[in-house]
């Protein structure tokens, strides 16, 4: 017979009840939901221990069953509802996350994207860090040091347009677009213009990615000019301390990315966004913001600059339109300039490269990265495809090809017209050119940056370096040979022509003065002319116009939005009835539908609020919100 042990009695402990403030005891809440709701802002009570809670307060509360996050957003003596109050469960932070201007800014971008403003706060502040705030608290609150016109690091290094030098000196109302000269480092430039401008306020400068970030910073250390830097490679207490360092500074300089467009702006502040043409300044998570975008409906209330090799259509429209005012350094031809079909290029290029080596570095430009992109049949030219259609591709050195779709590997390939097994590569990646000006320059070093493998800055020595577009180390090159660039001007995309007119002007800057410039370009073409005459603005200009025709950004704005395959058809009708037609697009990687949507500049607000309308009705009925890229980078 099994032993009876004897009960245990189970204990369990009430928690405690703390008793309520009696000196403005009510907070309003932005609360974090698990969907957008109908509702997304509550009122509680605070609770012993809450006396010092302010707005822009993380909070934990209440709602349903649950504890979720929240943000205070204002607090007073009577309640904001009527309804039943419950107590907030605890203050989490003891120094605001946000500012009243930062909370306003995300109700505001909410409307706009129809989405809840959560989405917006949690892209403005890097994770809540514990350690961070302490940190931020134990050293002080110290802000960036202000600059000021007595340091002897503020004389300028470079001569800034009569016209801009006017509109720095400005207090408020600056809205200036910079088109940066090739024959000026622009890192210099910028800073000069964030030097100008601290010393009428907080200076926020806002880069693509992290290579001008260490740029800058770089720079601003070799001058001795203090700044706060913020940015994802930090660890999360430093990135957290100082995002509150930049967000509360009221004077210094700021760098950091994309994310630095939400930070705390004053009246006298300043942000410069830094070539908002490139896909870093793109949110990838929907409702997918911009940089440029925030920036241009900060603009009436804050003084931003848009700094940039070569502007986007949307900025050369708001020049156009006289709410942004643009200067350009003086146009300077560049002198050693060739162009070249690219068929043959190569062979011309050879005596050229070993030339430019002889004085300094080179630069090998590249439109892909891989071994062989593409290849026909070395007898009769054939294309190579697979049986499916998609182009067959060389992974690497003596490997099989493989179909870029559907990734079949053919064994022992023959042409199906003529039967030869030769192959003649039409599309080589970086690392088939890197390989192949090795056995050309044995004695050069040979450096290869593409993708995650960038090389951010040249090191000490002549090096040889085969990059990617927008891979380029940074630094000064005697010659700089751009293959495959028909290619890379021709992509189907949204965005490809901008982007890559900004990367081949971001290259002439880094040309030095008497350096080779080689493009695979007809020279009667209208970009090959644009380069020649450093013309960036024409360029993007002539961009705009032909856009208009086509009913494309910035005259329209886009909208791809992501549903389960069988819903479309009803989300399609609503949007039609309403006048807004869409198209189906095929479907996306994890099957759902998408609709492609174009609606106008004008009736964005009246589009936004129908969307946001079928967000709410799917939060009601518990079911899975629509995923929306609204102006996104790339349709696909």
């Amino acid at each position: 017979m099994a032993e009876v042990k004897p009960l245990r009695l189970r204990v369990e402990k009430a928690p405690k009840v703390l008793k309520s403030l009696s000196e403005r005891p009510f907070v309003d809440v932005i609360v974090n939901l698990p969907f957008l709701a109908p509702q997304e802002v509550f009122t509680y009570r605070l609770v012993e221990g809450c006396e010092l809670a302010d707005v822009g307060d993380l909070v934990s509360v209440p709602y349903g069953h649950s504890l979720v996050e929240g943000v205070i957003v204002s607090r007073g003596a009577e309640p904001g509802s009527t309804t039943k109050i419950k107590s907030i469960a605890s203050l989490i932070s003891h120094t605001p996350v946000f500012s009243p201007t930062q909370l306003e800014l995300a109700t505001a971008l909410a409307r706009r994207y129809a989405t809840d403003s959560w989405s917006f706060l949690r892209s403005m502040s890097p994770p809540f860090s514990i350690m961070g705030e302490k940190s931020f608290r134990n050293r002080g609150k110290t802000p960036p040091a202000a600059v000021t016109t007595d340091s002897p690091d503020v004389k300028p290094t470079v001569e800034i347009p009569r016209s801009l030098q006017k509109a720095l000196r400005a207090t408020s109302g600056v809205r200036e677009v910079v088109i940066a000269a090739p024959h000026v480092e622009i890192y210099q430039e910028i800073i000069q213009i964030a030097l100008t401008r601290s010393l009428v306020g907080k200076v926020v400068i806002s880069l693509p990615d992290f290579k001008d970030l260490q740029a800058i910073a770089s720079q601003l250390r070799g001058r001795d000019i203090p700044f706060v830097i913020n940015s994802s490679n930090q660890s999360k207490s430093e990135r957290y301390e100082s995002y509150l360092k930049a967000n509360f500074a009221e004077a210094g300089i700021v760098i950091t990315l994309r994310n630095g467009c939400l930070l705390n702006l004053a009246k006298s502040d300043t942000l410069i966004v830094v070539n908002e043409v490139e896909s870093h300044h793109y949110e990838r998570r929907s409702p997918t913001w911009n940089s440029r975008d925030i920036a241009l409906l900060r603009s009436p209330q804050h003084n931003v600059i848009f700094f940039s090799s070569s502007p986007s259509v949307e900025i050369v429209k708001q020049v156009e339109s006289r709410w942004l005012s643009a200067h350009s350094y003086s146009q300077q031809k560049v002198r050693r300039m060739t162009f070249a079909p690219e068929l043959g290029m190569e062979s011309r290029m050879m005596g050229d490269v070993a030339k430019a080596l002889q004085r300094g570095n080179v630069l090998i430009s590249v439109a892909r990265t891989g071994y062989v992109n593409g290849f026909t049949c070395g007898q009769c030219r054939t294309k190579a495809h697979c049986s499916c259609g998609g182009r067959l591709k060389i992974p690497m050195a003596g490997a099989n090809p493989a179909c870029s779709v559907c990734e079949t590997v053919i064994i022992n390939w023959h042409c199906p017209w003529c039967n030869s097994p030769k192959m003649w590569a039409t599309s080589r990646g970086s690392v088939r050119t890197a390989a192949e000006y090795g056995r050309s320059f044995p004695k050069v070093r040979i450096l290869q940056s593409s993708g995650e493998n960038q090389i951010f800055e040249l090191p000490d020595g002549t090096s040889l370096v085969v990059a990617t577009l927008g891979s380029e180390p940074i630094g000064r090159y005697e010659g700089i040979f751009v293959l495959d660039a028909a290619q890379a001007y021709s992509q189907v995309e949204l965005r490809s022509q901008e982007d890559v007119r900004e990367q081949w002007f971001k290259l002439l800057g880094q040309l030095a003065p008497n350096g080779d410039f080689m493009i695979s370009l007809p020279q009667a073409d209208s970009i090959s002319q644009g380069l020649l005459r450093s013309a960036a603005y024409e360029l993007s200009a002539r961009e705009m116009n032909e856009r208009y025709d086509a009913g494309l950004p910035p005259y329209f704005r886009i909208l791809v939005c992501e549903a389960p395959y069988t819903e479309l058809t009803a989300i399609a009708d609503l949007l039609t009835s309403r006048n807004f037609p869409s198209i189906a697009l095929p479907r996306s990687g994890n099957g759902k539908g998408r609709l492609f949507v174009k609606f106008e500049v004008e009736r964005g607000e009246e589009f936004t609020e129908i969307i946001a309308g079928i967000q709410r009705l799917r939060a009601a009925q518990k079911r899975e919100p629509l995923t929306l890229r609204f102006d996104p980078y790339s349709i696909t």
